[in-house]
């Protein structure tokens, strides 16, 4: 068991590489939607931050789970790659079910926004739900 010392400066590695993982996907989530969330929050569209809130909820569930798991940051890195892609594939089948989504988010309609966090945090579950070791 490492003393007091080191395992406050593995905590902070792994906090830290949490965190920027985070903010990469923030980012890369921002990028691919046809609405400017971030500009949105600024302005007051509680739709907006519902949505991106809730991918982002789903995409940290599975990364806390193997994060938690794991003391390899190359293999978290690698499993956050895959709910990125799983939380980007997710957000387009919504766009495909429901096309109005990005409009009516824009609009600061609540519901289509509960239908996006929804389906992110809902893919989260599943994501951390099947990982095995």
């Amino acid at each position: 068991m490492p003393d007091m010392n080191e395992a406050i400066l593995l905590f902070l590695r792994h906090f830290g590489a949490g965190l920027v993982m985070t903010v990469l996907f923030v980012v890369a989530y921002a990028l691919v939607t046809p609405q400017r969330e971030l500009k949105l929050i600024r302005e007051g569209n509680a739709a907006a931050a519902l949505a991106i809130g809730g991918a982002t909820l789903g995409f940290v569930m599975p990364l806390a789970l193997v994060m938690s798991i794991t003391a390899s940051i190359p293999e978290a890195l690698g499993w956050a790659s895959v709910s990125l892609g799983i939380q980007l594939m997710g957000l387009l089948l919504t766009r495909v079910v429901l096309p109005s989504l990005p409009r009516d988010i824009e609009e600061g309609r609540m519901s289509a926004a509960i239908v996006q966090a929804v389906a992110g945090v809902c893919l989260g579950l599943l994501q951390a739900a099947s990982w095995v070791p």
